[in-house]
């Protein structure tokens, strides 16, 4: 992806929809948008660098933004990085996932994941099934 492409897809924010409200991360999330009104794409790499609290809600956003990348590998990766800090997965993270792996054409590998779902002890909900039915329509 260019700087142009993403420069055209992902507008630079004004300073009201920031949301700075002093929480753990609040650094990265300084740094992300610094990022983009220097016209610096971030990558998977820097967010997840420059998270100090890597608990299950910064994990889903940066995963949830990758995915919302078309990075379905990418997303992934992140996951997985995740699960192996032994971060307990939650059903918003699912839905993160799945929907890198559906809209990245990632068939058995989303059929995988919503299956683990279980395992991890979440109930699999009409979300979770919309991105099945989702990557079975592409």
């Amino acid at each position: 992806m260019t700087l142009a492409t993403y420069s055209t897809q992902h507008p630079t924010p004004t300073a009201t929809e920031k949301p700075l409200n002093g929480g753990p991360n609040q650094e990265a999330v300084s740094l992300f948008f610094q990022m983009i009104e220097e016209r610096i794409v971030p990558s998977k790499v820097t967010m997840v660098s420059v998270m100090k609290e890597r608990d299950v809600y910064a994990w889903t956003t940066v995963i949830g933004a990758t995915a919302m990348e078309g990075n379905g590998e990418g997303a992934l990766d992140l996951f997985n990085e995740m699960l192996g800090q032994e971060i307990k997965p939650d059903e918003v993270v699912f839905t993160g996932v799945l929907t890198a792996c559906s809209h990245g054409g990632l068939v058995e590998k989303g059929k995988h994941i919503f299956n683990s779902m279980k395992e991890q002890g979440i109930i699999p909900h009409i979300v979770h099934y919309g991105c099945r039915l989702t990557r079975r329509s592409s």
